[in-house]
């Protein structure tokens, strides 16, 4: 498993599935949420087995599907925080996100504040 996968999977594991009485979110039903996020199929469950085990994980290149990834575990409460979410895409070598996926998924946060000087 590689540090993405790792990352990846615990975020999963801590993730509840609101459509089924907030049990576990399984790897089929996380591929699911991405298709229902995405408007399209989504991924199996095998695919994300594949990204948990580092066996392969998602293109860089398909930023839709990593955004997805990312605002599906917000939902489920696997992603609490911008940083947390930056902190598993720079796992996988991805690019952080940029301020306006971050305030797309997490539009609630309030804006960090900067610290006091003592």
């Amino acid at each position: 498993m590689n540090r993405f996968g790792e990352t990846l999977r615990r975020c999963r594991n801590a993730s509840n599935d609101p459509a089924r009485d907030n049990k576990r979110l399984t790897q089929e039903r996380l591929g699911e949420l991405i298709g229902d996020a995405l408007g399209d199929a989504g991924v199996s469950g095998a695919a994300v087995s594949e990204w948990e085990l580092g066996k392969s994980k998602p293109s860089a290149d398909d930023r839709k599907l990593l955004i997805a990834l990312v605002s599906v575990l917000h939902k489920c409460h696997g992603l609490e925080t911008p940083a947390e979410a930056d902190q598993m895409l720079k796992r996988g070598n991805y690019r952080p996100l940029d301020e306006e996926e971050s305030n797309s998924i997490f539009p609630n946060l309030p804006d960090e504040m900067p610290m006091e000087q003592a």
